[in-house]
């Protein structure tokens, strides 16, 4: 029930944070191969473009602002001027893969560009992939109050974005953009204002079509817990996860069980 090509994606161009900055450089080393063998290659471009973003990531740090060094700035801005330059060489090919305007994006957001400009870039990788819906969580992700929106700015935009398709499917696609932020936000319904019972819905459209997706099902459970959804939780664990953890989706192993045993009323 999700793409795989942005998956894909992370698997070319990023190495674990956890790495040596020497694992980061290697990965750097074999995707500029990549290119000098297929300079024409989109793919090879954009994989060597989501690596220096990841490194920018890298250069920066995981701490707040006012913790970051001028020479991790530095380093952090440099690599993205390294990853914009490596997409500038292809983009009279970005209509052949959603994946350069995925990259853009994120690079982008780090870059700070301004709303109208943003929003441009997306409204532009929509058109050409409309199906593609890594463009809105890169939209809600840039509105949220710790980047560059204001309260309740992301919602607004997670509610007209739905509205531009019709049935189950306005559900869906609202449902994948209140559970992309999951992952930025601590307590998704405490920080912010949205409908569970419309992303339930979702959620459940998306497991009639996807009822074997371990993905879907785990993500589904997650976000019952954290609504506070007890009795759903335990159902959609005992009807679609049936114990098969998805690593992607959870913190860690402990994470799932103390879930499952919330759900479930137990403490084993």
């Amino acid at each position: 029930g999700f793409w795989k090509l942005g998956s894909w994606y992370r698997g070319l161009g990023l190495v674990p944070r956890s790495s040596l900055d020497a694992q980061w450089t290697a990965r750097i080393k074999k995707l500029q191969a990549w290119i000098k063998q297929k300079p024409k290659s989109i793919t090879a471009h954009i994989a060597l473009a989501r690596a220096y973003h990841d490194g920018a990531y890298r250069a920066r740090g995981g701490g707040w602002a006012d913790s970051v060094s001028d020479a991790q700035w530095k380093l952090m801005y440099t690599r993205l001027e390294q990853a914009t330059s490596v997409l500038a060489k292809v983009k009279a090919q970005r209509t052949l893969c959603p994946g350069w305007y995925a990259a853009a994006l994120r690079i982008a957001k780090l870059q700070n560009w301004d709303r109208a400009d943003f929003t441009g870039l997306a409204n532009e990788g929509l058109r050409y992939f409309p199906q593609y819906h890594d463009f809105h969580y890169s939209m809600v992700e840039y509105l949220l109050p710790r980047w560059f929106g204001l309260p309740g700015d992301w919602e607004k935009y997670a509610e007209n974005a739905a509205k531009r398709v019709r049935g189950e499917a306005s559900d869906i696609l609202y449902a994948r953009i209140v559970y992309s932020l999951q992952l930025s936000l601590s307590d998704v319904f405490g920080e912010s204002n949205i409908s569970w019972d419309r992303a339930k819905r979702g959620y459940a459209a998306l497991l009639k079509h996807y009822p074997r997706a371990i993905g879907i099902a785990n993500g589904y459970a997650q976000l019952a817990a954290h609504a506070k959804d007890r009795e759903l939780t335990k159902t959609v664990l005992e009807k679609y996860v049936k114990n098969r953890m998805d690593p992607e989706i959870w913190a860690s192993e402990q994470d799932f069980i103390e879930t499952r045993n919330w759900a479930y009323g137990t403490n084993n």
